[in-house]
């Protein structure tokens, strides 16, 4: 059974914030505590703080790992001028990267990932194309069907137009896209002057 916070509880707010701010409750607590009680400040304002800088450090070390929008861009770039089967093999190491057993596939996947008895399948084979309609969503959707499998990712760079994109949500389809996809995939900086 995994945790999960209330979505507006004030660890799960913080947790979508940056991360100084975790930091500055926690340096306000710590002024507001040495003015109010200066005799038992260690007992009270140390436990009451400690969750605050534990977030924030935990947070900040998160954020310094992503990469700047700079290193995103240049991503973004580097794959639409990759031709399919290459672009196909950069997503596959990614998956690979964290953990996945990957598989080729033909039709409309091109391959499947597993992990933790999890099987999902992965469509990136329209990533370049500059509209997506519904049909390879759909085709998509019914393999993962035929595979029984628990989830369908479909990969391109541009975001899905309205109608593609409500038919992936209703259908449970994930859609991996844009800097989401080029933080993914972390591509190193050699790959990206090429």
């Amino acid at each position: 059974m995994q945790f999960k916070l209330p979505n507006n509880s004030l660890f799960a707010i913080l947790l979508r914030s940056p991360w100084w701010v975790s930091l500055f409750i926690a340096l306000m607590l710590t002024l507001l505590g040495g003015f109010l009680s200066r005799e038992n400040f260690i007992l009270f304002i140390v436990p009451a703080m400690t969750p605050f800088v534990g977030t924030g450090l935990w947070l900040g070390w998160k954020q310094w790992q992503l990469p700047s929008s700079a290193h995103v861009e240049a991503t973004l770039v580097a794959i639409a001028a990759m031709p399919w089967r290459e672009f196909s093999a950069v997503v596959a190491q990614a998956y690979q990267r964290e953990g996945y057993q990957v598989t080729p596939l033909d039709g409309a996947a091109d391959f499947t990932v597993e992990k933790a008895g999890r099987k999902s399948l992965i469509s990136c084979k329209r990533w370049k194309a500059a509209s997506h309609g519904l049909a390879p969503l759909r085709e998509l959707k019914a393999m993962r069907q035929a595979q029984v499998a628990n989830e369908a990712v479909y990969v391109t760079l541009v975001e899905l137009p309205k109608a593609a994109g409500e038919f992936a949500e209703e259908h449970g389809i994930v859609t991996l896209n844009g800097v989401a996809l080029a933080q993914f995939l972390r591509l190193p900086k050699e790959k990206l002057a090429s």
